[in-house]
């Protein structure tokens, strides 16, 4: 056999010489190993191999035993002959070396036997074969033997006709040495190498529960020669929570190890540096600092503090190297802090710097008035909606402001302050704020124009300290009776329907006239009325309407509706709104009209649809969906047929013109609500029915037939198309019969009912003509007919009832309104007196 070691030199066994001989590798003869004295140490050395140390193992067939020599050539070990006993061999005839074992190929069997490094038998392995039946691992007469590595051993077997590869399946010991620590969300485990030379890895197990289980969670390579232990860094952890590890050694091409004992290691959190190299650069109010960021780039943000006396407080946050820091005083000096905290909210020590705010100029907030209104009193109301000033706020700082709030006060004549809020204010930002005001009903006390002094005031907090600044301003509160005609429907909150002067008043006047329910009719008995009352008209000599109205700066003075009524007197703008207020309150609409230098009015008699488009030689205005009468409120004393029309000719004069201007009062009480005049006891003096009739009676007869001519007009023009036409007789007889025309009302429904005897409504009708003229036998037979035709009408039921009880026939009037009942529950509710004399308590 002949091998060559790692430094070149070159090993020859020599049977016949019992010896082995060395020859460099220039073939220079060095020495002889196994010859020495008189006995020969090698009987016959047949196989050689080196290990990785240059150790030679020698094979000596004959003596059937093993040498082993150093290094130096000499003999450290032999093996294999067991004296007396004979040897582990009986017909060995090769043998090769791996790091860890030696495997000597014995022909007898045949088998391979395998030894430690001290010649300790440990295990041998193969079969006998033969030329026909060769199955793995079988041997027939193997002659040769060398490893790979290892793991893979070749052996040469001419017996067979080939060459096998055979692998050695090795199970690594348990491990020694297993240990862990905690990391900054890591691990570290670490164990001793394993001393096999066949252990190609190591498997690392994780667990969050010491018993398991354990899922692998990395593979490691084979450690080094020159390291004693194998180490893996667990990366990615939780903090402050434990984790338990196992290890397991793995042979190459073999099993895997039994696990180690369970070690604990619990991973620490991320901590962060403070930051370095602060800088502060000082503003008026507000101070930018910045700074260097941490070593270790876990740093989620950073805290910003400020010295407050003793103490410090947070001001604020940042994720970035830089904050602003606001709300601060000009000219202080300020001593701030910042500290760093960690992914996992570790906070570090604090670094800090102290710095003086620059010196301002102006203050952090400024305010200007661009408007501020005097007040008309009169109007108070209409300052809760649209305001009577407007101010611009400036915001001179660096910082926001999130929230300002601005707040506006009178002092008597508000019980709070108005107040609203401004949010987000940029720095450097403006806004302009209106400001309005809700009044108590002392500014309606005012009797003379009075100078006041504004509040306004703007607050807001800045490092949770309340900043805030004031301002006062000087305005005019006007009389209650002061306006002025820039925006002419401030006149609106003169007219006060609801005042209980004006409302008593009117109805006291109106309730005489039961027999009347057409607005025509009311407005000529209350114009009526006022001059029974003595009421007259007057230029007011210090600000005529002819004069203020063309100057919308000049403040004209008005009355209100009591106060005309206590005067008995007024000017043009105070009678209209006088008769205006009493209109409204009858719930008749009206609109003001305003011409150059005078002013009037016109109220609503009805719509188009019923009364038609006709204005009758332009006495009637048409406007929009209405037929109105124009009144020239300043001939109060006069009939009203010369007030109407005389407004009559002055509207159509001047719309010609294209110079007429019509407010809706009920328009301008959106924004100008009617005034809450305070509390009085004094009433004005009655005014009679008789005083009215004696004054303007034939007025009034002439009035009732222009009324019937206005309203039945269409119906006689359809007539005269159709005289069939029943439903224009039943009209023309509706009409008649309200006003107050009985013997024409029944021969126009005699008609309809001569035309269509079958129609209710026409026969129901004449009923209620017999019954308003007392004829109430006739009405209850119209009655009856109209049940033969429609018996499911309860109101016609209800008629019959009252024919009955005007007939004296109770029984008969109880038996009809219980079917009128029975049909219409509601009917006990709308007529109760009837009800409780008819069918008892309800």
């Amino acid at each position: 056999d002949i091998i060559i070691s790692s430094t070149g030199n070159v090993y020859v066994s020599d049977k016949g010489a019992k010896r082995i001989q060395v020859f460099s590798s220039d073939g220079i003869f060095i020495g002889v190993l196994g010859k020495g004295g008189t006995d020969d140490l090698l009987q016959s050395p047949t196989s050689m191999d080196f290990d990785k140390n240059d150790m030679l193992y020698a094979l000596d067939v004959k003596k059937k035993s093993v040498f082993i020599f150093g290094t130096n050539g000499m003999v450290v070990k032999e093996f294999g002959a067991l004296g007396e006993k004979g040897s582990y061999f009986e017909k060995p005839v090769a043998l090769t070396v791996t790091d860890n074992e030696i495997f000597v190929l014995d022909q007898s069997g045949p088998t391979i036997k395998v030894f430690d490094k001290q010649g300790e038998y440990i295990r041998e392995f193969g079969s006998p074969g033969s030329k026909k039946v060769r199955g793995r691992g079988e041997m027939v007469k193997p002659i040769a033997l060398l490893a790979k590595n290892n793991i893979r051993i070749f052996v040469s077997d001419p017996g067979s006709g080939r060459v096998q590869e055979l692998v050695n399946v090795y199970t690594p010991a348990f491990l020694e040495g297993v240990r862990a620590r905690g990391g900054t969300r890591s691990a570290m485990i670490l164990w001793n190498k394993s001393p096999e030379s066949f252990v190609g890895g190591y498997y690392v197990y994780r667990s969050d529960d010491e018993n398991g289980p354990f899922e692998k969670v990395a593979e490691v390579g084979k450690v080094a020669e020159e390291v004693d232990n194998g180490v893996y860094v667990d990366p990615g952890l939780e903090p402050d929570k434990p984790y338990y590890y196992v290890v397991t050694a793995m042979a190459v091409d073999g099993n895997e190890s039994w696990r180690s004992k369970p070690v604990k290691a619990v991973p620490a959190k991320y901590s962060a540096s403070p930051p370095t190299d602060l800088k502060a650069e000082p503003q008026e109010w507000s101070m930018n600092l910045s700074w260097e960021p941490a070593a270790e780039g876990h740093v989620a943000y950073y805290v910003i503090y400020r010295q407050v006396g003793d103490s410090i407080k947070e001001v604020g946050q940042s994720e970035i190297q830089s904050f602003a820091a606001g709300g601060l005083s000009s000219d202080t000096e300020y001593t701030f802090l910042i500290s760093s905290v960690s992914s996992d909210q570790v906070e570090s020590d604090k670094t800090s710097i102290s710095v003086k705010t620059a010196v301002a100029t102006r203050p952090p907030i400024e305010m200007d008035v661009i408007k501020m209104e005097d007040i008309f009193s009169n109007t108070y109301k209409n300052y809760e909606k649209e305001g009577l000033g407007r101010i611009k706020i400036r915001n001179n700082t660096m910082d926001k402001i999130a929230r300002l709030k601005v707040s506006f006060t009178i002092k008597d004549f508000m019980d709070f302050p108005w107040e609203t809020e401004v949010r987000d204010l940029a720095p450097r930002g403006e806004v302009e704020v209106d400001l309005k005001a809700v009044f108590n009903n002392r500014i309606l006390e005012v009797t003379e124009d009075t100078p006041v002094q504004t509040r306004i005031k703007l607050s807001y907090y800045a490092n949770q300290e309340e900043r805030s600044y004031s301002s006062n301003h000087a305005i005019n509160v006007f009389d209650k009776h002061k306006m002025k005609w820039d925006v002419r429907e401030r006149m609106a909150a003169f007219v006060t329907t609801k005042d209980e002067v004006v409302l008593e008043f009117t109805r006291s006047i109106i309730t005489q006239y039961r027999d009347t329910s057409d607005p025509l009719l009311y407005g000529s008995v209350f114009f009526g009325a006022l001059g029974a009352y003595g009421m007259t008209y007057i230029i007011d000599p210090s600000t005529p309407y002819q004069e203020t109205s063309n100057n919308v700066d000049m403040v004209d003075y008005l009355q209100y509706p009591r106060e005309t009524l206590k005067r008995k007197s007024g000017d043009c703008d105070d009678l209209v709104i006088l008769f205006a207020a009493a209109m409204e309150s009858l719930g008749i609409r009206t609109k003001i009209l305003d011409i150059p230098g005078h002013m009037f009015m016109m109220f609503e008699v009805g719509k188009v649809e019923k009364l038609g488009k006709e204005t009758h030689d332009d006495l009637f205005v048409i406007y929009e969906d209405g037929v109105w009468i124009p009144i020239e409120a300043t001939m109060v004393g006069k009939t009203f047929m010369e007030a109407w029309e005389e407004g009559s000719r002055k509207y159509y004069e001047w719309q010609s013109k294209g110079l007429v201007g019509v407010m809706d009062l009920r328009e301008s009480w959106v924004l100008f609500k009617p005034a809450n005049l305070l509390f009085t006891e004094w009433r004005p003096d009655e005014v009679l029915r008789d005083d009215i009739e004696e004054m303007f009676n034939e007025e009034f007869q002439r009035l009732r037939q222009i009324r019937v001519k206005l309203r039945s007009k269409r119906f006689i023009i359809a007539i005269q198309g159709n005289p069939n036409d029943v439903n224009a007789y039943l009209q023309l007889g509706i009409v008649f019969a309200e006003s107050g025309e009985v013997e024409e009302a029944r021969k126009s429904l005699e008609k309809a009912n001569e035309l269509d005897p079958e129609n209710p409504s026409v026969v129901n009708n004449l009923g209620n003509l017999y019954f308003m003229d007392g004829m109430y036998d006739d009405a209850r037979q119209a009655y009856e007919d109209t049940l033969e035709i429609e018996p499911d009408d309860p109101y016609v039921w209800l008629n019959l009832s009252r024919s009955y009880l005007r007939l004296d026939m109770k029984k008969e009037a109880k038996e009809a309104f219980n079917e009128a009942y029975r049909l219409d529950p509601l009917v006990s509710k709308k007529f109760k007196g009837m009800a409780l004399e008819l069918l008892g308590p309800i």
